[in-house]
């Protein structure tokens, strides 16, 4: 058995239209909206997501739709933010391709949820590209996390709030890069292994919600 529920280009301070300093209260506008949302959706719908997938009296069939479904919910809310990126950061080349590897993870996110939707699993080699889908994008996004936070931890004075929103992703899909390696060996429904697997995705997707959390706080300035 293997089915399955990942991001993002998030966010360091030295982006213009974002790095509001903490305690001040940006100009509201649509993108900054988007911008939290995205990342706050992402989280939350994918904690919704891999909880369909515990073991229970339901319908397993309908668990893995709705897991699905919510994954696939949460990815397109990452790969908003990051292209919303990708295209407001324009003159910085590092910084750009830091946020296109971000996107790159959340586009295998999505790819990777679709194909956890049952009727799409069934496709040839279905369960394969859900499964390599969010392996590949946990490590991207992984990755761009990581040189983000090393980059902000490098300029003082250091941006606590800014560590949180990448730091977040950043643990998110680590834990998530674990679990998806666990996971593709097809642990047995409802053996430990399979539960030690959605506790490693919970863990990410909290930590993924945490990343939002701290995004939120910067743009109103709390």
């Amino acid at each position: 058995w293997k089915r399955m529920p990942h991001s993002f280009g998030y966010r360091a301070r030295t982006r213009q239209l974002f790095s509001q300093p903490f305690g001040k209260k940006g100009e509201p506008n649509v993108s900054t909206f988007i911008h939290a949302l995205g990342f706050l959706t992402g989280g939350i719908t994918f904690i919704i997501g891999t909880s369909c997938y515990f073991p229970d009296d339901y319908d397993w069939i309908a668990g893995f739709e709705l897991a699905g479904i919510f994954y696939t919910i949460g990815s397109a809310g990452f790969l908003t933010v990051d292209v919303l990126e990708f295209f407001t950061f324009t003159e910085d080349a590092w910084l750009r391709l830091n946020i296109f590897a971000s996107a790159t993870g959340s586009f295998c996110y999505l790819l990777g949820s679709l194909f956890f939707i049952p009727e799409v699993e069934n496709l040839p080699h279905g369960v394969d590209v859900g499964i390599w889908g969010f392996i590949l994008g946990s490590a991207f996004i992984a990755a761009s996390q990581f040189c983000k936070v090393v980059r902000i931890i490098r300029e003082k004075p250091i941006d606590y709030t800014a560590i949180g929103v990448e730091g977040g992703a950043f643990f998110g899909a680590t834990f998530f890069l674990i679990g998806t390696i666990m996971f593709k060996s097809g642990p047995a429904l409802a053996s430990n292994e399979y539960n030690d697997v959605l506790i490693l995705w919970i863990c990410g997707s909290v930590f993924f919600t945490i990343g939002g959390i701290f995004l939120t706080i910067r743009h109103v300035g709390l």
